[in-house]
């Protein structure tokens, strides 16, 4: 049965692969993804947590480097959310640990963050502004983990 399946899921990716390869010139890019949601598709059926962090960082990376070339926004946004799947289908398997949440986040936001610039909605200064009052960051972190209840 399990011989059956990852036979199946093989010829089911190459053919993918092969139909694909006609809309999207890089190969290796594609490559990534399929493999990425290669491992996606064995923790759903085998709910092994393992799969899914190569799973959902490759099928990630795959789509960021397919459509780097229209936007870096993109690039990160994509990678991104290949961590915040991570979380996401982890939460199938019962509790979803909140690791992926971090870098996913990260990558994200700097995506977000690009593309409002690169849209002019946020000013190239934006940062050079803000700068001077990151400390208050640090305050509130400061703040929410003193009076937090627990």
């Amino acid at each position: 049965m399990k011989n059956k399946l990852f036979l199946g899921l093989i010829l089911i990716l190459l053919g993918v692969f092969f139909l694909l390869k006609t809309h999207i010139s890089d190969n290796f890019s594609l490559f990534l993804l399929l493999v990425g949601i290669f491992f996606l598709i064995l923790f759903l059926i085998t709910k092994i947590y393992g799969l899914l962090i190569p799973g959902g960082i490759l099928t990630g990376l795959g789509l960021a480097l397919i459509y780097q070339n229209r936007s870096s926004a993109l690039f990160f946004i994509f990678f991104g959310l290949g961590f915040i799947l991570i979380y996401i289908l982890g939460l199938i398997k019962g509790k979803s640990p909140f690791w992926p949440l971090i870098p996913g986040g990260i990558f994200l936001g700097i995506g977000i963050y690009e593309e409002l610039l690169n849209r002019g909605i946020i000013p190239y200064n934006f940062i050079k502004k803000i700068s001077p009052y990151w400390p208050v960051i640090l305050i509130i972190i400061g703040l929410y983990l003193i009076f937090k209840k627990k």
